[in-house]
């Protein structure tokens, strides 16, 4: 059974978001004037592509 290039792509794409936001969940960043941990940037983006995942 092959899986469909799109379904891989989205599937590292999430995988990439997840890694990413963990490496980078200690550091600080500025968001208009409140200081949040980096990872609140990316890991909403990862909710999105699981979504998408769950409803393929």
């Amino acid at each position: 059974m092959r899986n469909s290039p799109w379904f891989v792509l989205i599937v590292a794409v999430f995988v990439t978001c997840l890694i990413t936001a963990n490496i980078i969940a200690v550091k600080l960043v500025n968001v208009f004037g409140l200081v949040v941990p980096a990872a609140v940037i990316v890991f909403p983006i990862s909710y999105i592509f699981g979504d998408v995942l769950t409803g393929v």
